[in-house]
């Protein structure tokens, strides 16, 4: 996976608020693009989710937007699958505060 080049793609398409992990978290994506959404918090880009194009399927989330790329895994270092873009969001909103609390 490469990451997301939103110039490439385009403007957004759509926005949908997620009040269930905090205020200020969106996802944004393309109708015509829909295996890749962006994470936003309070309008400012944080990570993306993108479906998973093998077998497996699932969605991963991708935190930050930097080389390398930065995606969770479990603990057998494998990308953790979601079952959609919503539970990819929620993880990177998870990550990102425990990223935070760190001293």
């Amino acid at each position: 996976m490469v990451p997301v080049d939103q110039r490439r793609l385009g403007p957004t398409t759509f926005a949908t608020l997620l009040p269930e992990i905090g205020p200020g978290w969106e996802i944004r994506g393309w109708i015509d693009q829909d295996d890749v959404c962006l994470v936003a918090r309070d309008d400012r880009l944080v990570g993306w989710t993108e479906a998973a194009r093998d077998s497996l399927g699932g969605w991963i989330a991708f935190v930050g937007f930097g080389e390398p790329l930065t995606y969770l895994v479990d603990t057998q270092d494998r990308p953790i699958r979601h079952p959609d873009a919503r539970t990819a969001t929620r993880s990177i909103a998870l990550a990102l505060r425990q990223d935070s609390t760190r001293t």
